[in-house]
């Protein structure tokens, strides 16, 4: 899922390389101005599927990483807590399926965020 996506077609294009064959990319309008809790159902409403991508901007991304983390690597959660710069990436693991995640039921597994 891409937010504001219509604004950077070329985004648009890399999800839709890195979805690969049998990936789907959609670009749900809520996600352009929605806080946290919209990316959350963006998340739960969608198909059911193995791996789920949402890109999308500060504040927000910083916010739903912090609403999903209640637990994770320490390296991951001391990573997050300094902040979700321009280009980070959480990568979540849960142990239901997205349907039924909500706050708090994420595992941060990394926190990737480019060299200060």
């Amino acid at each position: 899922m891409l937010a504001g996506a219509a604004d950077t077609p070329d985004l648009g294009r890399r999800g839709r390389d890195a979805a690969g064959p049998a990936g789907e990319v959609v670009y749900p309008d809520a996600l352009y101005n929605g806080d946290a809790k919209v990316y959350l159902a963006a998340l739960s409403t969608s198909k059911p599927v193995q791996t789920a991508m949402i890109v999308g901007h500060n504040p927000t991304m910083e916010e739903l990483a912090a609403l999903l983390a209640v637990r994770g690597t320490p390296e991951a959660l001391a990573l997050l807590e300094r902040g979700y710069p321009t280009s980070g990436l959480a990568v979540f693991s849960f142990t239901a399926e997205l349907a039924d995640i909500g706050p708090r039921s994420g595992f941060l597994e990394r926190f990737l965020a480019r060299p200060e």
